[in-house]
């Protein structure tokens, strides 16, 4: 119910593991935009649709929209016996809990993959209220790495409800292509400030003072006041030539481009697992990130790391990969035998254990 855009790695365990169940049993909440991303997946169920928007935009007010008819919905449907919130956000937890109110006997399950900044005040508050609700209702809690649950302990979170899931990655159709390259980066993600965008344009602005022709692909989607600020910032910048939107991509055509990248850019600056670097390992580029703690449990020694916020050092360490790129092939290696462990056979296994099917 909280789905804005693109695919997490939470959604798609989720889809992946609902999948293997009878659909004649399996309502899903979500948003217009959600049901896509359901049905464009595989996933037949009987949809509840919160809210009628075509393009995901007004967060605050399109998720209080979704939480009032969530939470009408609870009250007024049928009682289940397995609630599943797909994420720790407040449209995928308040209708659980009324229908936790309704159904003590329930099972209650809660995806939570990372903690939200204090500078981003809204959803920061939302998730520690979030969290409050699910420490009182004793719901489980499933998480995707050991720092994440080492987090929640600390925030008074029992380990006895609590599970590490590492979702599967799907082997990509289109592997690294050894012909010439068409952009020199590539990046993919919501396109939203925590995903390090605009620290993006300011590196790129750095790369090209001293490679002027190199290029950049950037993949994603995001709201619309977003994306008009990006493009002035571009514009402003005289990146236009350096620099190119390319708005959302199928998976097919997002792996051909990638793969034809000599590299992928991520300057994120918060990460619950990140599906899309694991993803991006199995391709076969070198990775550029900043350094989250994340980074080194999950994918040990398998990116390029740079301290966060560091424009400087992130631009330099891209014009490294360009002028050295076969030093780099190694960590493409490595990086892919890092990715090749986390297998959607043992996810789906994990995840049908915790919900006793």
């Amino acid at each position: 119910n909280a789905y804005s855009q693109g695919i997490s790695g939470a959604d798609k365990i989720c889809i992946e593991t609902w999948k293997h169940l009878d659909e004649k049993h399996i309502t899903v909440m979500t948003s217009p935009e959600g049901k896509k991303m359901c049905d464009n997946f595989g996933l037949k169920a009987r949809f509840v649709i919160t809210t009628s928007e075509q393009v995901f935009q007004n967060p605050i007010q399109t998720y209080l929209k979704r939480i009032i008819f969530g939470i009408w919905n609870a009250i007024t449907s049928s009682q289940q016996d397995i609630l599943y919130s797909s994420s720790d956000q407040l449209p995928d937890i308040l209708p659980a809990l009324i229908f936790k109110l309704r159904n003590r006997n329930a099972q209650w399950i809660v995806r939570s993959y990372h903690t939200i900044p204090n500078k981003r005040p809204v959803s920061h508050h939302a998730q520690k209220l979030s969290w409050l609700l699910i420490k009182t209702f004793a719901a489980t809690i499933i998480t995707a790495s050991t720092l994440m649950e080492r987090k929640l302990i600390q925030h008074g979170f029992s380990s006895k409800n609590m599970y590490i899931v590492y979702p599967g990655i799907s082997e990509p159709r289109i592997m690294r292509k050894k012909t010439i390259y068409k952009y020199d980066a590539v990046f993919m993600s919501r396109l939203h400030s925590s995903k390090g965008i605009f620290d993006l344009i300011s590196i790129w602005k750095n790369v090209t003072k001293k490679l002027p022709n190199a290029t950049l692909a950037i993949i994603g989607v995001g709201e619309k006041q977003t994306i008009q600020k990006l493009n002035h910032t571009i514009k402003i910048n005289n990146l236009q030539n350096s620099i190119k939107l390319l708005g959302h991509q199928s998976d097919e055509k997002a792996q051909e481009i990638i793969s034809r990248s000599q590299m992928f850019v991520f300057p994120s600056h918060e990460e619950g697992f990140s599906l899309t670097i694991a993803e991006v390992l199995l391709i076969g580029i070198p990775i550029i990130a900043y350094d989250l703690p994340i980074y080194q449990d999950v994918f040990p020694n398998a990116l390029s790391l740079i301290p966060r916020s560091d424009i400087n050092a992130f631009a330099d360490q891209i014009i490294e990969v360009m002028s050295n790129r076969k030093r780099y092939d190694k960590n493409v290696n490595f990086g892919k035998s890092v990715a090749q462990k986390y297998t959607w056979k043992k996810a789906l296994e994990n995840e049908r254990a915790i919900l006793h099917l």
